[in-house]
Order: structure tokens, then sequence, then C-alpha cells
């Protein structure tokens, strides 16, 4: 004769898997959203660097369209809002460029023969273009420089 055996147990989880599957599950979400702040950084930069050529060349043209400037010590300012374009206003801007104007180096006799700077005298400046971002105070600027010349 065959006893039959009875069990209690029903189909499910236990309470020790159900929490450690709960465990699981936050640790993964904690993981996530501790690279958040990480990943929103990479995206505006990456945002920054696509906008960045195109307003340089917007400010290059503006600076290449006034008159040359007739003391290196003036400075100009352009604020652009976040998706490339002249801001209307100061509390659209969301970067900023700065542009200061200096000589442009003289070549040093080994450099000119090897082909260097030509000697610009005073028909050509360097501008120095000099990037910050309204959001970030701390962040380090981006500096691009570009040579203006008078028009003869």
């Amino acid at each position: 004769m065959r006893l039959r055996t009875v069990s209690s147990r029903k189909g499910g989880f236990s309470l020790v898997e159900v929490a450690l599957a709960i465990a699981i599950i936050g640790f993964s979400l904690l993981a996530v959203v501790g690279l958040l702040p990480l990943l929103m950084k990479t995206e505006r930069d990456s945002g920054f660097n696509s906008l960045l050529p195109r307003m340089v060349s917007v400010a290059v043209g503006e600076l290449r369209s006034r008159t040359y400037p007739s003391n290196l010590s003036e400075t100009v300012e352009f604020r652009f809002n976040e998706s490339g374009t002249v801001a209307a206003e100061d509390e659209q801007a969301f970067y900023v460029c700065k542009v200061s104007f200096s000589q442009i180096p003289a070549p040093t006799s080994a450099s000119a023969a090897k082909g260097g700077i030509p000697d610009v005298g005073t028909d050509a400046c360097l501008a120095t273009l000099k990037w910050t971002f309204n959001l970030e105070p701390g962040r380090a600027p981006q500096i691009i420089h570009v040579s203006i010349a008078k028009e003869k």
C-alpha cells in the first residue's frame, strides 16, 4: 500500500526570493541613476561641440564685417542662446563669447626661414574668442584664435 504525502506548499515565491529580487532591481536602478549626471554632462558637451562651428562662423563673420579695431585693447562680446543663434536678450544667453585682440607675434628669423608666420606688421591682428557657459561658471572656457586683417 502506498501512502500519499500531502504538501501544504503551493506555487509562488517565498519572502526571501521576493526580497532578493527587489534588492537586485534596486541596486540596478541606483547604478543607472548614478550615471545620469555624467550622461547629461556628456550630452551638453556634445551639443556645444556640434554648435560651436556655427557660432564661431557667426562671430568671426561679424568681426570681419566690422571696421578693423583701432585699439587692440578693445573687447567685443557675443551672446548665443542654447540653439546656437544670437540671443536677443542677455537673459536668454546660454553661451558667451568674449573677443580680445592682440598683435600677431613676429616670427623669429629661424621660423621665417622655415616658412613661418609672415611679417604682417600692423595690417592684421589676432582675435582670441573665449567661449564660456552661463549655466556652468566654473567650467574651463573653450579658446579659439583667428586672424583679422585690414582691408586695403
